[in-house]
């Protein structure tokens, strides 16, 4: 059984968790730490988790503890969501810079790993794929959330972009067979069984539009999605927007 490691002085989360009112089954037998990516020019990291017992992939996002991140936090300028599409356009949705750019170099890594995760035979629509992060975290999962709820888990690039994915299946057919696989037209990215989303004190990810985007895509592709935070965390009033 896996053993929730960490804590702070005198709190140990393991017992913490085993002595909450939570059920101790959720995780299951099996759950089993996969792997962590790690980007070291942006210090984005996220840890993989699954049970295939319970059909379930887990995200966590690492939140602020590294000067790196923390030149992340400070970037309030805004990218467009879309790489690509017109950042003066009102209607554009819109990222803070430093979230995407973090976010950007660690995605089609974690799709591809999340689409290796499921067991041999099973597709990822098999699976619940639940996404949590603490802070600068959970701006980065707000994000990844959004991006798999509205294209699925495409694995041909990192985030949404105007110019074409490259086939989504590609790295992973080449990594089993060792050589570049060409094929026809790719099917759709596919899409978990579930998507959920916890996160804990996230700053604001990005402009009204894009707050107004990931709001119609609860119930249409984010099966649930809660955002909890303190009321006297000025983290979460934060970044404000130079161009939002």
């Amino acid at each position: 059984r896996y053993e929730v490691k960490g804590g702070l002085p005198g709190i140990e989360w393991g017992q913490l968790y085993e002595k909450s009112s939570i059920d101790s089954s959720l995780a299951s037998d099996d759950l089993e730490f996969c792997c962590a990516v790690l980007h070291d020019d942006t210090g984005c990291s996220c840890a993989i988790y699954r049970s295939l017992e319970k059909r379930l992939i887990c995200l966590s996002f690492r939140g602020t503890c590294a000067p790196i991140d923390l030149v992340t936090d400070a970037s309030i300028a805004q990218s467009a969501w879309v790489e690509g599409e017109d950042v003066e356009d009102p209607d554009t949705f819109k990222i803070h810079t430093g979230f995407r750019k973090s976010l950007n170099s660690i995605s089609r890594r974690l799709k591809e790993l999340m689409l290796a995760a499921v067991a041999p035979g099973e597709d990822l629509s098999d699976y619940d794929v639940l996404v949590t992060g603490h802070s600068l975290g959970g701006a980065l999962a707000t994000s990844f959330v959004m991006d798999v709820a509205e294209y699925g888990m495409d694995a041909g690039r990192g985030l949404p972009q105007l110019e074409p994915s490259e086939p989504w299946w590609s790295s992973i057919a080449s990594t089993i067979t060792g050589k570049k696989v060409q094929m026809g037209a790719p099917p759709p990215p596919p899409r978990p069984k579930s998507l959920k989303m916890y996160n804990f004190g996230s700053p604001r990810v990005g402009n009204d539009a894009f707050c107004r985007k990931f709001d119609s895509l609860v119930g249409n592709g984010i099966d649930e999605a809660y955002r909890i935070v303190n009321d006297q965390d000025a983290v979460t009033r934060f970044p404000r927007t130079m161009n939002g």
